[in-house]
């Protein structure tokens, strides 16, 4: 939550943060969200980006499955926890170069449509898969 309260939002300090590099929206927040009218706000301020921060409200993911999307949300919130972790040090903090931020987001992306290794496995599956097996363990109930 404190990531989108910020008003520089998500820096790009880890390799999880490379991933969202000029690939994320911000929309500002307009309170409750009770006015059909919001939605076409929302969709102009994702864009054509695979991450929006809701400003002082939460953060959302898009991909071509809910595999994907669950991954990118997954890095998302990683590479938010670890932004807050650093600033919370007090240090100064390393900021890497606009070329090697978009080439680590472009190499992504490549990972993203090809999968792990080359394979015919989507990005996220495998990943989705253990959490979905995980929460079976945990609770089963969920799947009725």
């Amino acid at each position: 939550m404190a990531v989108y309260c910020l008003k520089d939002g998500l820096l790009p300090l880890t390799l999880e943060g490379t991933d969202f590099h000029n690939r994320i929206g911000y929309h500002d927040f307009e309170g409750p969200s009770l006015e059909v009218d919001e939605r076409s706000r929302l969709v102009a301020a994702l864009g054509n980006n695979v991450a929006l921060v809701l400003r002082n409200h939460g953060l959302l993911t898009v991909g071509e499955t809910v595999d994907s999307a669950f991954l990118r949300m997954y890095r998302l919130i990683l590479a938010c926890q670890v932004q807050m972790q650093v600033m919370m040090s007090g240090q100064a903090f390393t900021r890497l170069s606009d070329d090697i931020l978009e080439k680590s987001a472009q190499r992504h992306e490549w990972f993203f449509r090809i999968g792990p290794g080359g394979s015919s496995v989507g990005h996220g599956e495998l990943d989705f898969s253990a959490v979905m097996r995980l929460m079976a363990k945990i609770d089963p109930s969920y799947q009725t």
